[in-house]
């Protein structure tokens, strides 16, 4: 749960069945960003660059992220179509997360502000940015149309 949240994420963020769903989105994004960047898994069109993936709330109450992209970012997202995959828009989404490459560290995060939140006022959702990199990596910020700040989980 956070103690000081964007307007958006007030209600959302002390869903327990988002925050599950979130924490398992972390860490797909975490992992296919890691794979990316590393030497024996390397991927050139992803590795250096945001991934993100869409949370949604399903009819029964409960959360689904789907599939890992770049596109995110961009307000698009990959659904499945066989064995590759189409692009769409973005439309009634819960939240999004981002993950930073791994050599970004928190002012870098900090300075990208404005992205993240004219992203939110785009999809009319909180955005959540994650770290990847040993600086950032316990870290995880959510925007709205107006500000952004650091997600502080409650122990």
């Amino acid at each position: 749960m956070a103690s000081s949240t964007p307007a958006e994420c007030s209600a959302l963020c002390k869903n327990k069945n988002f925050l599950q769903t979130l924490h398992l989105a972390r860490n797909q994004v975490g992992i296919m960003i890691r794979m990316a960047n590393e030497p024996l898994t390397y991927d050139s069109d992803r590795a250096g660059r945001m991934l993100g993936t869409v949370l949604r709330e399903k009819p029964d109450g409960t959360f689904e992220y789907g599939r890992v992209s770049t596109d995110v970012l961009y307000g698009k997202e990959v659904i499945a179509n066989g064995f590759t995959g189409a692009h769409q828009e973005i439309k009634h989404a819960a939240a999004i997360l981002i993950g930073v490459a791994p050599d970004w560290r928190g002012g870098r995060v900090r300075r990208a502000e404005q992205t993240y939140t004219r992203l939110a006022e785009k999809l009319d959702c909180p955005i959540f940015i994650m770290g990847s990199g040993s600086g950032a990596i316990r870290k995880l910020w959510v925007a709205d149309e107006d500000s952004m700040v650091e997600f502080l989980w409650k122990k």
